[in-house]
Order: structure tokens, then C-alpha cells, then sequence
């Protein structure tokens, strides 16, 4: 798998970028406004991109090595499983399979999210910039990425540079997004689907063309999807579900079904599409039944609420992005699921494409009712109003539920990446209506859709985005360099601690008794509940002395075991009585640890 990985990362990103710049060669993409091939303006555009990135992340892009953008626990694991698919790369094992988590009997990681894409990456930057700022750099790239994909897709549909910014400003920065490319990137990173459509756009258009281009702008939108299943296999669902809503409702309106060239070009797509993708799915066709069997014990979680796409926070009136709360006094509270408010801006750009009945509206539908169909999937299985559950309301996931790939991304407001990717292109198309209407007065026009631009900006922002200091024991940093240091009871356990566990353990490279990962294998806690030490921590169960500890502990040291390490300030009660007897080998104000040697010499139950 490492190598087929490997093989199929280079032929997907060398394909795109081939059949990229075929295709912008062959299709004027800024009709009527410029050559072929980006310009000044384009220039211009991509300065004022990384621009918007550095406000719209501050304080992140100033200091992007001392800390992590997310208050919670989930980025964590996203760094973790970054470090290991490199480690198993360098060293040639299995990325499915870890030796270092649930020491000693490792863990099946089959379906874990492998960013092949984000290693490329992240790998040189790490070399440069230390682990905290490789991924932050790396992050900010994708946005970067995101807002520039977007930029063409608009751009080939509205032929309006200013249009086509706005579009993928929204797309980049869209709250939902830009939390999830930040802190929860195997979920976030979309900044490829916008790539994937501009390929079905061009290829749609040369349908009554000559074959080579349509089939090069078929090859291209192939490779753009399999692009999205190596950065991960939830970008590639939600980029296939837009993809097909697009081309399914393009194909109605047009009625290209009756043409023959419509169907060959699909069939090549969906061929090639096949094959480059197959790397990354063997391991899910090969252990189909386990496959179902982790998704059957994973709980569905809820969808978004329907006024968290007009309402920024809880007790907050529209208009006013969340971090703004604080400084009018006003305490809000945030949206279950997430951020998904889309702000009165866009929703008024919305309205005036809609409106401008003077363009061609044809070519608009189709991404009127994707944006429809993927906004109600992202409510879920239950509609929710303002906190309040609406049972009774029917909801086009619980129809979809059941389908694989819907199961597959669990938490059905995740759809609102693909959703944010057609809400772009309408904004776009507003913005160029509106440019339209003012043409007249083309200084006007452009100082309107520069204000447009900036309050759109402002109403999503999530200024000032929230760092989470890391800090990491020296205690990790000596045994880094110890061969000897044996694996780790990192204590308190539980799923949110282990989460950090796995973060800090890209530090100190031990294996550690806990992991976690999003779908459990249901054996992962035989070994914790087969030794009494270790269920009555996992438990957190106080010292009760009614089984046999030492034997326990020997257990332990033989397994591999050489320390305990009790993370916080101080030593939760519960756990004091364990380590009465012995003194800890290192204390500071992260960790204590224990030598699980003192513990056998001197256990705590005589």
C-alpha cells in the first residue's frame, strides 16, 4: 500500500498539473477579458489572496510557530497521523497497522485519513520550520489553494476577475472552512474540488467541439478528483457528490444525454477516475466487512442548525461576526456542529444574481439546486430551528443515511464544504451581476464590489482566530534520545486524553498503551481490560488493593512498560494512592513521571 500510495500521489499530481495546463491553454478561461494564460490581473488577485490569508488567520500567519489554531483536542490527531504516515513511509512499514498505539498489541488503522497529498508538503516544512509551524504554514497554503481554485471556477463562469475574487474569497474564508482547514484538516481540506468542477465545466462546454480538448478536459477533471482522494477519502465523497449533482442536473437542463460525445467523455472519466483512485480504496475493498463493521458501531451525529446559516453565534444579532461579540459585550454562545453562517453579503449577492434577469439564467440552475440539495444534507436526520428539535420534519438524509459513502462522513454538516464550493459560484454570479448593473460607471462599480468584498470578509471572519499553546516536558525530549526508553501509561486515560497523548508522542516516539482513532476496532481495549492496573486507570477507579498489583506491574515491565506518566500540574486525588510508596524520576509543571521499576520494587499494595 506504502508504495502504490506513493506511486499514485506522483501520477495524480503530475496529471493534474499536465492536464491543467493543457487545458488552460486550449480554453480561453477569461474569454473576451485576456490570453489564455494568467496575467498582471491574476497576479494581482493571487497578492491579494495570500494578503487575506494572513488577516483573515491573524494572529497565526505573524506566529505561526507558537501554537496550533483550534481550542480543542481533534488537531491533535490530525499531526499525529501526519507524523506517522511520513514514519512508516521512511521505515517502510504498513501505513494500516500501528506498533505504537495500544502497546503491545498495536492497532488496526485501515480507515484512519491519510493526507498523502498534505505529506508532500508538510514534510519540507517541518524540515524547515520546526513540526507546530509546518503544519500552520501548511494550513495557510491550503487556504491559499482554496481561495485560487476557486478564483478559476467562478472566473470561467462570470468572466469577471472581481466576481471571480469575491467567489473564491467566500470559499476560503467561509467560517466552516476555514476552522476545519485549520484545525480539522482531514476534513477540511477541500481547496482541490473547485479544480475538479472547472474540469466538468470546460469539458461540458466542448461537448459540440472536437474530441481532443473535450477529452483532455475530461482527463484533467479525473485527475483533479483523484487529486481530492489523495489529500482524503472525504474530500473525494464530497467532491464526487457535488461533481455528480452538477453534471447529473447540467446534463437535464441541457439535454446533452441525447449526444453521443457526452457519453464517451463521461465513460473516460469515469475509467481513468477508477484507476487512479485505486490505491487509495483497495484497502477498504479488500476488508469490506470490517469496513462495515466499524461503520455500524459508529454513531451518527447530528446536522446543523437551520438559522446558523443566517445567524453568526447564538444571541447574536446578523452583522456581527462572532469575535466582535466580546467587544460589543455581548456573550455568545456558538452553533452545535460548528460555524455555517454565510452572511448578509453573500446572501444579498445571492439574491442579485437571481434577480439580474437579463443574464443567462440557464447556466445558473444548476448550481441553484446543488447548493439546495447539499445545504438540506447538512441539516441531517433531524431538523433543528434555533436548539430546537423538529422530528416530525422530513430531511433528504434520512433517505441517505444508509448509503456507504453518507456513512462514511458520519457528521452530516460536513457536506457544507460542498455546499460552500456552489454558494461561491452564486456569490461569483451576483458579483457580476451587480457589476453588470453599475458598468456604466466603471469606477463605481469597482469602488462597490471592493466595499462588497471587505464587508463580506468582515461578517464571516472568526477574528481573532484562537491559539492553543503547546507545550511539551523536557522529560519527552530526553527520552527521545534514550533507545532504551521502553512504551508509556500516559494517565489520566480516556478518548479526548489520548488524543493529546498521540500529539505529544510525535515528540518523544514511544509507544503508548492508548490511541484513538475515529472508528475503534472493537478488540482495541482487550489488553487494557485484561490487566486490573490498567482497567482500574482507564476506569479511574482509586487503589482498592483487591487484586493481585504486583503481578500486574510485572505484567507491565514485561510488555515493554518502563514509565507512567500522569499529565496536570498535580496528581488527581484518585491516583495518589497508586504512586505512595515511590518518587517520581521527573516533575514539572506538565507531567509527573514514574518509573514503572520503582513501582514493581515498591508497589503500592504490600
Amino acid at each position: 500500500m506504502t508504495v502504490l500510495g506513493i506511486v499514485g500521489l506522483v501520477v495524480v499530481v503530475v496529471g493534474t498539473l499536465a492536464s491543467l495546463v493543457l487545458t488552460l491553454r486550449a480554453e480561453r478561461i477569461t474569454t473576451g477579458e485576456t490570453a489564455p494564460w494568467p496575467g498582471w490581473s491574476d497576479a494581482l488577485a493571487a497578492g491579494l489572496f495570500v494578503l487575506a490569508v494572513v488577516v483573515m488567520t491573524f494572529p497565526l500567519a505573524l506566529r505561526p510557530g507558537e501554537g496550533l489554531p483550534s481550542s480543542g483536542r481533534d488537531i491533535f490527531t490530525a499531526q499525529w497521523q501526519i507524523w506517522w504516515l511520513g514514519r512508516a513511509i521512511r521505515s517502510g512499514q504498513s501505513p494500516n497497522f500501528t506498533p505504537f498505539l495500544f502497546h503491545p498489541t498495536g492497532l488496526n488503522i485501515t480507515f484512519q485519513p491519510r493526507r498523502w497529498a498534505a505529506l508532500s508538503v508538510w514534510l519540507p516544512l517541518r524540515w524547515l520550520f520546526g513540526d507546530i509551524a509546518g503544519h500552520n504554514i501548511s494550513a495557510m497554503l491550503g487556504l491559499l489553494a482554496s481561495a485560487c481554485t476557486a478564483y478559476l471556477l467562478v472566473l470561467k463562469l462570470t468572466h469577471k476577475r472581481v466576481a471571480a475574487w469575491i467567489g473564491g474569497a467566500f470559499f476560503a474564508f467561509y467560517p466552516q472552512h476555514l476552522i476545519d482547514a485549520l484545525a480539522q484538516p482531514n476534513t477540511g481540506s477541500t481547496q482541490w474540488v473547485p479544480l475538479f468542477l472547472l474540469g466538468l465545466v470546460v469539458g461540458l462546454g466542448r461537448l459540440d467541439g472536437p474530441s481532443k480538448p473535450r477529452r483532455v478536459a475530461f482527463v484533467f477533471a479525473s485527475f483533479a478528483l483523484s487529486l481530492n482522494a489523495y489529500v482524503t477519502v472525504k474530500a473525494w465523497i464530497q467532491a464526487a457528490v457535488v461533481g455528480a449533482l452538477f453534471v447529473g442536473l447540467a446534463v437535464l437542463f441541457e439535454g446533452w444525454w441525447r449526444k453521443r460525445a457526452f457519453w464517451e467523455a463521461i465513460g473516460l472519466f469515469l475509467a481513468l477516475s477508477l484507476i487512479l483512485v485505486l490505491p487509495i480504496l483497495l484497502p477498504f475493498l479488500t476488508a469490506a466487512d470490517t469496513v462495515q463493521a466499524a461503520i455500524e458501531t459508529t454513531p451518527l451525529m447530528g446536522g446543523a442548525d437551520v438559522l446558523s446559516y443566517v445567524t453568526p453565534a447564538q444571541n447574536l444579532p446578523p452583522f456581527v461576526p462572532p469575535g466582535a461579540g466580546g467587544l460589543l459585550g455581548i456573550e455568545a454562545r456558538s452553533w452545535p456542529r460548528g460555524f455555517f453562517y454565510l452572511g448578509l453579503t453573500t446572501l444579498a449577492l445571492v439574491a442579485v444574481g437571481l434577480a439580474d434577469l437579463a443574464s443567462r439564467q440557464r447556466a445558473r440552475l444548476p448550481w441553484v439546486v446543488v447548493a439546495l440539495v447539499l445545504w438540506s444534507l447538512t441539516l441531517g436526520t433531524v431538523l433543528n430551528v434555533s436548539g430546537q428539535e423538529l422530528p416530525g420534519a422530513w430531511t433528504p438524509y434520512q433517505v441517505l443515511q444508509h448509503n456507504p459513502a453518507f456513512q462514511a462522513m458520519r457528521r452530516p454538516h460536513r457536506f457544507a464544504h460542498g455546499f460552500s464550493v456552489a454558494w461561491a459560484v452564486l456569490v461569483g454570479y451576483g458579483a457580476a451581476s451587480l457589476w453588470r448593473l453599475l458598468s456604466a460607471r466603471e469606477r463605481l462599480a469597482r469602488a462597490a464590489l471592493g466595499l462588497v468584498g471587505l464587508l463580506m470578509l468582515y461578517e464571516i471572519s472568526m477574528l481573532p482566530l484562537t491559539i492553543q499553546s503547546v507545550r511539551v516536558s523536557r522529560f519527552y525530549r530526553r527520552t527521545l534520545v534514550n533507545e532504551e526508553a521502553g512504551a508509556i501509561v500516559d494517565l489520566p486515560m480516556g478518548r479526548q486524553e489520548a488524543k493529546e497523548y498521540m500529539f505529544l508522542q510525535t515528540f518523544h516516539q514511544r509507544p503508548i498503551v492508548e490511541g484513538v482513532v475515529a472508528r475503534m476496532p472493537a478488540d482495541a481495549y482487550d489488553y487494557i481490560g485484561a490487566n486490573p492496573l490498567l482497567r482500574a486507570w482507564e476506569q479511574k477507579e482509586a487503589l482498592t488493593c483487591d487484586y493481585d498489583v504486583q503481578a500486574a506491574l510485572d505484567a507491565l515491565y514485561a510488555d515493554g512498560f518502563r514509565h507512567v506518566v500522569v499529565h496536570g500540574k498535580n496528581v488527581p486525588k484518585w491516583l495518589t494512592g497508586y504512586f505512595a510508596t515511590v518518587q517520581p524520576v521527573h516533575d514539572d509543571k506538565l507531567v509527573t513521571v514514574y518509573a514503572l521499576a520503582d513501582l514493581q520494587a515498591h508497589p503500592p499494595c504490600p
